[in-house]
């Protein structure tokens, strides 16, 4: 790696004279601040290159895009080329790129920085044996004295009486609730809302040991709320069990921290009331560790709400999306009253490689650093009730989990527009035909109507007001295909819901293109059995593979 030395000299002959601007790709690796505003680069501030003149500006420098000669597609211009070409009219050449793309550049940084500086902040971040997390009658150790909600006007009446407890209740429990709302039974078509309320902050509870001394976690998650960046991730995972079982979810866990839970969320850094990012310090962080409003559950916050069984739950949200599980399983249960079980734990996950950088930039003070993965720690608040199933109910099985249809058409106008899309999506190479492994399709619903999207512009046409390019329009749904050993699959997968939009120039969905909007996954067990009359399922000795 350069020193400070040659980066700063290598900064000064990349930088252009104020006014003057490069026509060739400028290497970001010597740029520290932005030309324009002269703003510094950092985790917060991003990098970008201006495709007309090759500078690396900020964000805030470039928010236009422009389609520019030798390109396929509109790129980013920083705000003086844009001002420069409208004003003349000339649309200059894209800038041809002479470092790799970002992604490849990421991994390339990720191997190569380490640093004489760095290794040395790593020696100064504390390290300890851990322990599984936990109140002092469980660990023998002190809690770390700190602000919390104890603190606030919330704590006698909303939260005291219900510290270490799980409590429930048919609808939402809101932050300030009357005790009669609370239940601890239910019928099988109830909807099941929790609430969680822990002793202290989780920030106040040892994550370790030094010999006789406790070791806590930081001080709080600070990251970005977007996912883009963090030092730190707190997990939640909730575990239930009905008379005694386990429920737990059948799905390709990225960070469950254990196979048995069955609802799970990260969060990754406090936000102030009402804000979307996350806070970028610790002393961002602060601002909001006195505010019964700030959603940092591990620095501050005691509570923490919960959807055990509801109408619709958001099968994109890990929180939410174990209750069809959960309530296919009372389902299937036979008549009687059956006892519920719920408790919910926590962990710290580290990113080392950031809390390092961190602190070799001054960024992070090495004792307020941690740099390990804690243990998952002991129940924080347990609850139980029970549900009656009557001899109509018992064994009534799975539930309608298909997304639902959102759109305005008639029944008959939005089926025949499924059903093309289904055929479409059936005879598409890229879906249903697809070589080795074969996605099965088996339920499209939709989720708007056509709208104009954008036009096909030509490559010279510069001027919408003039343009006469033809409109594409767009229409949103949902697709859900099966995987199997069948198909080319290693073993039998989850249902997979895809988020997609047709694109058409008739609003012909037979013959539209078709763009990945994201998607995400379903057990097999909890959808309706009118899935299974549409296609075939795997017989149940190959459900794990064919070896």
């Amino acid at each position: 790696m350069m020193s400070d030395e040659e980066r700063k000299e290598g900064e000064q002959q990349q930088i252009p004279p104020e006014g003057e601007v490069l026509v060739e790709w400028q290497d970001r690796e010597f740029v520290r601040h932005c030309k324009w505003c002269d703003k510094a680069f950092g985790p917060v501030v991003w990098k970008h290159h201006c495709r007309a003149c090759g500078m690396v500006v900020c964000a805030g420098c470039s928010p236009h895009k422009m389609l520019l000669r030798g390109a396929t597609k509109a790129e980013r211009v920083c705000s003086k080329c844009h001002e420069k070409i409208q004003k003349s009219g000339e649309v200059p050449e894209t800038v041809e790129r002479t470092e790799p793309k970002i992604a490849a550049r990421f991994f390339q940084l990720a191997k190569t920085f380490v640093t004489d500086q760095v290794m040395q902040a790593a020696g100064k971040a504390p390290t300890c044996e851990l322990i599984r997390p936990g109140p002092p009658s469980k660990t023998g150790l002190p809690l770390r004295a700190r602000v919390d909600e104890t603190s606030t006007k919330l704590w006698p009446r909303y939260r005291k009486p219900y510290a270490g407890k799980i409590v429930f209740s048919n609808r939402r429990i809101e932050r300030a609730f009357e005790p009669d709302q609370l239940s601890n039974s239910f019928g099988l078509s109830d909807e099941i809302h929790a609430r969680a309320v822990w002793e202290r902050a989780l920030a106040c509870y040892p994550v370790g040991k030094n010999g006789n001394k406790p070791a806590y976690g930081p001080v709080n998650i600070v990251g970005d709320s977007w996912g883009r960046w963090s030092l730190y991730g707190l997990v939640f995972a909730t575990y239930v069990k009905v008379d005694g079982k386990p429920v737990v979810r059948d799905l390709d866990k990225q960070f469950v921290p254990d196979n048995d839970a069955l609802f799970f969320t990260l969060e990754t850094g406090p936000k102030p009331p009402g804000a979307v990012r996350g806070c970028s310090s610790h002393q961002e962080a602060a601002k909001y560790v006195p505010s019964p409003e700030a959603t940092d559950f591990y620095g501050f916050n005691q509570s923490i709400v919960m959807k055990l069984k509801c109408e619709q739950p958001n099968m994109k949200d890990s929180w939410e999306a174990g209750a069809p599980k959960l309530a296919a399983v009372l389902a299937k249960l036979p008549a009687g009253e059956h006892k519920v079980d719920v408790s919910l734990c926590w962990r710290i996950l580290s990113r080392k490689s950031d809390v390092e950088r961190w602190i070799s930039m001054g960024w992070l003070a090495p004792s307020k650093a941690f740099c390990q993965n804690t243990i998952m720690s002991w129940p924080i608040a347990e609850g139980s009730f029970t549900v009656t199933v009557s001899e109509d109910e018992a064994g009534s099985g799975g539930l309608n989990t298909l997304p639902k249809r959102r759109c305005k058409y008639s029944d008959a106008q939005a089926t025949k527009i499924e059903e093309e899309l289904l055929e479409l999506i059936a005879k598409s190479p890229d879906w249903g035909k697809r070589a080795q492994k074969t996605e099965v399709p088996f339920h499209v619903a939709l989720t708007s109507e056509w709208r104009p999207a954008f036009r096909e512009h030509d490559r010279d046409c510069l001027q919408l007001g003039n343009c006469t390019c033809p409109m594409m329009f767009e229409i949103d749904f949902e697709l859900g295909v099966y995987r199997s050993p069948l198909n080319g699959w290693d073993r039998e997968l989850p249902a997979r819901f895809f988020r997609l939009s047709a694109l058409s120039l008739t609003k012909d969905a037979s013959s539209a293109g078709i763009a990945v909007g994201g998607n995400y996954d379903v057990d097999l067990d909890v959808l309706p059995d009118s899935v299974w009359d549409k296609i075939k399922r795997c017989p149940e000795e190959l459900r794990n593979g064919l070896q």
